[in-house]
């Protein structure tokens, strides 16, 4: 069983969508491997070696952030509001307030009246159910 099964259901008529429980093993031990080990930058730096330092400096960055948002991530839909919570803070907005609803390359964008915009990332799941979901619950309130 998945976090988004264990998170499926709440309370009556909310659901909560976050990674599943694989992804946020890989992003702890990607953080332990990253964060756990500073002796093994200064071997490497020791060695020169080159091909291993340039991609560390483009690749543990990344792998950093995404280890985070892996971590964070995670939509939360009641019967009146909507609620994501991501590396940019938590946004709990009235489900009235949504003006624009959009399923785009492999992303929900949902657009708010007052004209904040965020943007849903693949690593939740069943985007495709959750635009549904979001939409249904719009179009009742």
């Amino acid at each position: 069983m998945d976090s988004n099964a264990l998170h499926s259901r709440l309370s009556r008529g909310a659901i909560s969508k976050s990674p599943n429980l694989l992804m946020k093993a890989l992003a702890l031990l990607l953080l332990y491997v990253f964060l756990g080990h500073p002796s093994a930058y200064e071997t490497i730096l020791e060695r020169r070696n080159w091909y291993v330092i340039f991609l560390g400096i483009i690749m543990v960055p990344l792998l950093l952030v995404w280890s985070l948002e892996v971590l964070v991530w995670r939509v939360r839909l009641s019967s009146a509001t909507l609620e994501i919570r991501s590396l940019r803070g938590v946004l709990k907005k009235p489900i009235a307030d949504i003006r624009q609803l959009e399923r785009t390359g492999g992303r929900i964008s949902v657009g708010f009246k007052d004209g904040s915009r965020r943007v849903i990332p693949p690593i939740l799941g069943d985007l495709d159910g959750l635009a549904r979901e979001i939409d249904s619950r719009r179009h009742v309130t």
